[in-house]
């Protein structure tokens, strides 16, 4: 065997990792400078599907004069104000000519024929006021005077506070809480708010009163943890969080915020759970998960994988994260290569699920017209899409960006074509990633939560405003 035999198999590996580390450096560029939105054009109903790009058709050798197009559009119209509500008190203003207006150049005195009128919004400031409790103490003058009974003191019980013995008022703490999770507002952006207005409250009580008032709530989320283990469709998710003062662990290192919607999509009440953990090991989701019985969605990750084990639930998949791996193929490869074309064919493939999926649920079909349906439009989709999984899966390097979207689909495909089983739930986790998206945006206002205890508050406040707002309780 000659020496360039030899150096054949160590030629053809350095050119597979060469190829592999330019993907990776097309894929950090394009994470850097180009769109990160996956939305791409629907194929239409005319397309080809095609493993390989077409090639160019051949240009005539005489070109004739190109067709003028007409192009027609519709001029967008400016949109009108809308009208201030009925229900905000108005406060009028009254602006009138001076006497020695009112009386016209020829001597006589102009009459009153009408009037214009003009509203503005306008805005008071935040009024701070001190809820001063007066409880008078009763006695009576018999008994005082007799020196042989104790003389009884009657006065009204203390009124109930959230916080007992603190200065915290049901509005302020409401509008702290609030204005944090909520809208997003740390307390030491609260706290030079509060300055401004006069008032001299650190971040720390602040803190402290939101701890102290989320123990009081906890029953409330157990009744929300309770409903949402009742539901028959629940998606779980979870998010990472910084969180100091945990025992043995530095103050960088990541914990996790844990997310539950449960409900269906279109159907209420929808509940939603938030629980805070220092590890995303999987023993948080079947804690969270104990004794439910029901669908369960979520996404690829390893430690929802007891579910599929577990007696009663039924584990689906999303279909996004899977479709996202090979968005993320074409950005990190040239356009036209073999492995561009592959993801190409397979988000082909999955644009034209979804459309069925959608026409399905438009159409409000159950039963047999579904199952119809759905073998008609859907199953050669599938077939289609498992038919080229099983292609690609034994050509395509597993370190390469096609090849490990091949095999996180074909892992879970089991999972992702079980969600056609059932009419009322999604294709994707895509609502339970919505509710993460309020606490991640107080995530990157905050940035850290102080203790544990804080964190484990954060769940108890987003739980309750969260459920309240997916309800139509709260705006």
């Amino acid at each position: 065997m000659s020496q360039t035999q030899k150096n054949e198999p160590r030629v053809a590996e350095l050119e597979l990792e060469n190829e592999l580390l330019r993907e990776k450096i097309r894929f950090l560029e394009g994470k850097l400078y180009h769109r990160s939105s996956e939305a791409r054009k629907a194929p239409g109903p005319e397309e080809q599907d095609s493993l390989f790009d077409l090639e160019e058709e051949e240009k005539p050798d005489d070109e004739s004069e190109p067709e003028q197009e007409k192009v027609t559009y519709t001029r967008r119209k400016r949109g009108k104000r809308q009208p201030i509500p009925d229900h905000f008190e108005r406060v009028e203003i009254l602006h009138d000519l001076s006497d020695e207006e009112k009386v016209c150049a020829c001597g006589t005195t102009r009459k009153r024929i009408g009037e214009e009128t003009s509203e503005q919004l306008d805005l008071i400031p935040a009024k701070v006021q001190v809820l001063r409790h007066i409880r008078p103490k009763y006695v009576c003058p018999c008994c005082e005077s007799s020196e042989e009974t104790e003389t009884p003191v009657a006065i009204a019980p203390s009124p109930k506070s959230m916080i007992p013995k603190s200065l915290a008022g049901p509005g302020l703490l409401a509008h702290l809480i609030n204005a944090k999770y909520t809208d997003a507002l740390p307390f030491y952006r609260q706290e030079k708010q509060l300055a401004r207005l006069g008032v001299r409250l650190s971040r720390t009580t602040m803190s402290e009163w939101s701890q102290k008032a989320a123990s009081r709530c906890r029953e409330l989320v157990d009744l929300i943890q309770d409903d949402l283990l009742a539901s028959n469709y629940v998606q779980i998710d979870e998010t990472r969080v910084r969180v100091h003062g945990e025992q043995d662990r530095k103050n960088t290192t990541n914990s996790y915020m844990w997310v539950m919607r449960g409900g269906l999509p279109n159907e209420g009440p929808r509940t939603y759970l938030y629980n805070y953990s220092p590890t995303r090991a999987g023993e948080t989701a079947k804690r969270l998960l104990s004794g439910y019985q029901g669908l369960v969605h979520t996404d690829g990750y390893s430690g929802y994988d007891f579910l599929g084990r577990t007696e009663g639930v039924v584990h689906l998949a999303c279909w996004v994260h899977a479709r996202r791996k090979f968005d993320e193929t074409i950005k990190a490869n040239k356009k036209g290569s073999k492995k561009t074309s592959h993801a190409q064919r397979v988000l082909s493939l999955i644009a034209k699920i979804y459309k069925g999926h959608k026409a399905m649920a438009e159409h409000g079909l159950t039963g047999e017209k579904r199952l119809d349906y759905r073998r008609e439009k859907i199953d050669p989709q599938l077939k289609k899409l498992k038919d080229l999984l099983e292609t690609l899966l034994p050509k395509t390097p597993p370190e390469s960006k096609l090849g490990k979207a091949v095999r996180y689909m074909s892992n879970r495909w089991r999972q992702l074509v079980a969600c056609f089983e059932y009419s009322e739930v999604r294709l994707d986790t895509n609502l339970v990633e919505n509710a993460i998206r309020p606490f991640v945006i107080g995530r990157k206002n905050w940035l850290h939560c102080g203790s544990p205890e804080g964190a484990a508050a954060n769940g108890i406040w987003f739980s309750i405003i969260e459920t309240a707002k997916a309800n139509g309780q709260c705006r």
